[in-house]
């Protein structure tokens, strides 16, 4: 609908408060994240270990993860963490498990409350069903050399109100 728009992926908040459970060990302040594989490109965050999530963990709401690089050390001191179990509390949903499929690289990052070594990435589709909210209220986007981000902004915003009325805020 837009070729102005090179990769999108939808950002779901699930919680910056949740703690992550593994090998008998728990990380307090873990941000939970829904997202699609290109948020990953999106925003230069790159893979240390493992895999990032494929089209079928996405349609299936497959439970797999990717770890910041801090929290990954965390909870797995002296074991690989790719394929373990990892329990997420908190938040405004229901326990869930994932399985570790990724960890990204550590980054510096300073935006307060944020520490993106500390974030757990789901499939943005697994993390909708678990939540007792599910709104798509963000999304990440790269677009073309000489996008005028203006004009696109505007025409998005045309696209979804004479889609869906007045039921989104932008």
């Amino acid at each position: 609908v837009f070729p102005q728009i090179r990769l999108i992926s939808p950002f779901t908040p699930g919680g910056r408060n949740e703690e992550a459970h593994a090998g008998g060990r728990t990380v307090q302040e873990v941000e939970t994240i829904g997202v699609r594989s290109e948020f990953f490109a999106i925003s230069n965050r790159v893979l240390r270990l493992g895999g990032l999530f494929y089209e079928y963990h996405l349609e299936r709401r497959s439970p797999v993860c990717i770890l910041g690089a801090d929290l990954a050390q965390e909870l797995f001191p002296s074991v690989p963490p790719l394929g373990n179990v990892v329990q997420v509390t908190g938040g405004q949903h229901a326990p869930y498990t994932c399985i570790v499929r990724g960890v990204l690289q550590p980054i510096t990052f300073t935006e307060e409350g944020r520490d993106p070594n500390r974030q757990l990435f789901l499939p943005h589709t697994f993390l909708d069903e678990k939540s007792l909210f599910p709104v798509y209220s963000r999304f990440v986007m790269q677009v073309r050399p000489g996008t005028d981000i203006e004009s696109l902004g505007k025409a998005i915003r045309a696209f979804f109100q004479q889609k869906y009325g007045d039921s989104a805020v932008f």
